[in-house]
């Protein structure tokens, strides 16, 4: 994969963009068949990707299977392997979660359809199995129905067992399995009295509880999020924004970042603490994970539509606001990059999987795997100059658009001397002897990344990074 991404690294404060490090790249998959990643996630001795692979069920009749690779810490590729469940001459199948146990065995949730050729009111049904750390099968449980079932997403607990989220036609569950497969509780959470709904994803609290994100069957009706207990009993539940939660992570405090478009930060009671939509260039991030850092910053990643295709877009944001400090966004033309999974190694440097929709360098869609280094100063070193610029802080910052923006000291007063302000590839946009009066305007301003410099004295200071949002 030496090739295959190219980076392109907005460093706060500069004009130029700059190539970001990678200290390893991995692809995994075959030239025969395309290979997906649905979930990459930490397993001791390394990391797993979760995908599908085989051929299309509906265009060349071959059964597509589960495709599992293992990378070592380094990189290397410690095995793949694509197990195939003949139950019911399943077709189609598609993994939808995964999660690891102390000792790195893991679970595989999937929905499958038994037709060969048309998908079109073709019942589904849900697969759950259990993996050695090697990959091969310990067990698996099969769940029947008479239109749509399917296991979704899962988390290991502590005694080595797994508690999954799931559908059986009407039936929205969670239930619990030990660790040989017994089924020990099982609870249905429909939306309402009059709504099925939707359970999405969930997250394994530091009570030992869970946090499940619960959507309507349709919009117009925000989405909820269901606090349980141990034993998967309802504690309480509170009002979110509606869309897909994609992933669902604890930060240090507890509290649970949810990729869901925006990145929303939860606490462990489910009130909603703040929410950020990101973008870069002028265009919508769609946020699908995040993660803290050593230094207490969350790591976003997300995918970003370029016009054509989509790109995999990194963001460092403040974690009591969510204010952007740094970004960087990959960038490869021919295919979309789908980001299924974010980590940090022991250096604190960060580890990104996911896979490339077509044209991947094995052929045609492949796995991939990268580590970049991790980004240890916020701020780049400046001459002198940069400490006069101390003095001064834009608000509120990133800005809805419309809004207008104050540049001002801490000591109160605004500033009014020269500007300029350019965008993200440093064309002008504004300028003037002095800033308007009031703050600088944003209504005529397309949503995106902007530097304001201005001119206190007889130098331009370096520039203040501005992000307008849509």
């Amino acid at each position: 994969m030496g090739k295959y991404l190219l980076l392109v690294a907005l460093l706060l404060g500069l004009l130029a963009p700059a190539r970001a490090q990678f200290i390893w790249q991995q692809a995994t998959g075959t030239a025969a068949f395309d290979e997906t990643s649905t979930n990459f996630i930490a397993v001791p001795g390394g990391y797993l990707h979760v995908g599908q692979g085989g051929g299309n069920a509906t265009a060349t009749n071959l059964p597509n299977h589960l495709y599992l690779a293992k990378l070592s810490p380094a990189g290397a590729v410690l095995w793949q392997q694509s197990p195939s469940f003949a139950y019911r001459n399943a077709k189609v199948l598609y993994p939808t979660g995964a999660a690891a146990d102390a000792s790195g065995q893991f679970y595989v949730a999937s929905q499958f359809f038994p037709l060969k050729t048309t998908l079109s009111g073709s019942p589904s049904f849900g697969l759950l199995v259990k993996f050695t750390a090697s990959g091969d099968t310990l067990w698996s449980r099969v769940l029947l129905g008479l239109t749509h079932s399917a296991y979704a997403q899962v988390v290991a607990t502590a005694d080595g067992g797994v508690v999954v989220i799931g559908q059986n036609d009407l039936d929205q569950f969670v239930a619990k399995f030990s660790p040989t497969g017994q089924e020990l509780w099982h609870r249905t959470y429909l939306y309402n009295s009059t709504l099925t709904g939707y359970l999405d994803n969930l997250v394994l609290l530091p009570t030992g509880g869970f946090l499940v994100a619960q959507s309507p069957n349709y919009g117009g009706v925000p989405d909820k999020y269901l606090v349980l207990d141990a034993q998967g009993q309802l504690l309480t539940s509170k009002p979110a924004r509606p869309y897909k939660h994609f992933f669902l992570r604890l930060d240090a405090a507890g509290n649970v970042l949810d990729g869901a478009g925006r990145l929303y930060k939860v606490s462990p009671l489910g009130d909603t603490l703040w929410s950020r939509q990101y973008s870069q260039y002028g265009r919508k991030v769609d946020a699908r994970l995040a993660i803290e850092n050593p230094g207490g910053q969350y790591l976003v990643g997300g995918q970003r539509f370029n016009g054509l295709d989509y790109d995999l877009s990194l963001l460092l944001v403040e974690k009591t606001t969510g204010a952007v400090l740094r970004d960087t966004l990959l960038v490869r033309y021919g295919g979309d990059e789908l980001i299924t999974g974010l980590h940090l190694d022991a250096q604190g440097n960060y580890l990104v999987g996911g896979a490339v929709s077509d044209n991947g360098p094995l052929g045609g869609a492949d796995q991939f795997a990268f580590l970049l280094r991790g980004w240890g100063r916020l701020l780049p070193t400046r001459p002198s100059a940069a400490g006069a610029l101390a003095g001064y802080s834009l608000f509120p910052n990133p800005a809805e658009s419309g809004q207008t923006v104050r540049l001002a000291s801490p000591a109160g007063p605004a500033y009014a001397g020269a500007y300029e302000l350019r965008d993200a590839l440093g064309q002008l946009v504004r300028h003037g002897a002095a800033l308007p009066t009031g703050g600088l305007p944003t209504q005529a301003l397309p949503p995106g990344l902007y530097l304001l410099r201005i001119r206190p004295a007889a130098v331009w200071l370096p520039a203040l990074r501005l992000q307008v949002l849509p």
